[in-house]
């Protein structure tokens, strides 16, 4: 499944897991009723891509495959797993996320649990966390071209997941950004109203 290549990275969260080979391309498998797996749902719509698990009657599995949402341009170096949800740091130092989105975890607005499944480029900047456009590559219908990025200080060299919310660390500063439903390490409380959709940085450390 792997074409031989050699994987370099791998995460993996109670039921779904994702690996990274050396190419920086990304394989997935486990739960996919988000997309968290595979960036996209539509998989489990094919009888021979997965099987029914004791999650729930309306849970999926999928075997592994490879990510072929994969934005084109977005070399994965390491991925972290939160519980229906994925993010990917990549070798530009941008951040990838695809899965559950209802407490803001993805760290960007989604419209549709479609949009939420489907991989997409996040950074940080000076207004604070955007997602930048994407365009579809010709002959490609699946994959995106990423738009170009201009961090600088601001790229991203670690990314960890929680259950419901998702840390990056930045290579240049050391400083912590953190977005979605963790009150206790970002700052607010859980009777906020609204996921927070931006970053925020951990102020404690």
């Amino acid at each position: 499944r792997f074409d031989d290549r050699r994987v370099v990275a791998v995460a993996t969260s109670g039921w779904h897991s994702i690996f990274v080979d050396e190419e920086g391309g990304l394989f997935g498998c486990g739960a996919n009723e988000a997309g968290q797996a595979l960036g996209e749902t539509s998989a489990r719509t094919s009888s021979d891509a997965f099987e029914e698990t004791d999650l729930e009657e309306e849970d999926a599995t999928v075997p592994l495959r490879r990510i072929e949402a994969q934005p084109v341009g977005a070399r994965a170096v390491m991925a972290s797993c939160g519980d229906a949800f994925t993010a990917i740091a990549t070798a530009s130092g941008d951040v990838l996320t695809f899965g559950r989105n209802d407490l803001g975890q993805l760290g960007r607005r989604t419209q549709s649990d479609r949009e939420a499944a489907a991989p997409r480029l996040v950074r940080l900047d000076a207004g604070g966390l955007t997602h930048s456009r994407a365009s579809a590559a010709p002959g490609r219908r699946r994959h995106r071209h990423l738009m170009p990025t201009t961090h600088g200080s601001r790229r991203v060299a670690q990314v960890a997941c929680g259950d419901a919310f998702t840390l990056a660390r930045l290579s240049a500063t050391g400083e912590v950004y953190g977005w979605g439903g963790a009150p206790e390490i970002l700052g607010g409380s859980s009777a906020d109203a609204g996921p927070p959709y931006g970053p925020r940085r951990v102020d404690a450390l």
